[in-house]
């Protein structure tokens, strides 16, 4: 995931990236997180050592400001640069591909402290050399 993180946050300029967790009582913050995947393990015939691609399952929380608004728009920049980025070069390895799993970044509502989410999660399929 450190990554991937620091991959957005060289494509995205959000001022605090993190991993996992992050400070909630303040704005503009965006983190990253691993989805679970209850699906089955998927292996190419001849077994592990034969299988080429994996696949990360990825989250990102924007936890914004109090404007719901500016929230939406930050959100929807973001999930366009990932849109139109569906190979990218992380760490120096070529995703094969890019797959977004919603239409747009869901709006997640407000936390306690009145500040504005929105998530979007996405698979990275990579190339194994």
């Amino acid at each position: 995931l450190a990554n991937i993180r620091d991959w957005l946050e060289a494509a995205y300029s959000a001022p605090q990236w993190s991993i996992g967790r992050f400070e909630a009582n303040k704005e503009r913050r965006a983190c990253v997180y691993q989805r679970p995947d209850y699906s089955d393990a998927t292996v190419a015939i001849g077994g592990r050592t034969a299988t080429r691609t994996l696949v990360k399952h990825v989250s990102v929380l924007l936890h914004w400001n109090k404007n719901q608004r500016e929230t939406e728009a930050a959100a929807a920049e973001l999930f366009a640069l990932l849109e139109y980025n569906p190979r990218p070069v992380i760490n120096g390895q070529q995703v094969a591909y890019l797959d977004l799993l919603m239409p747009e970044a869901a709006d997640t509502g407000a936390d306690e402290n009145g500040i504005f989410e929105r998530v979007i999660w996405f698979d990275l399929y990579v190339q194994e050399v």
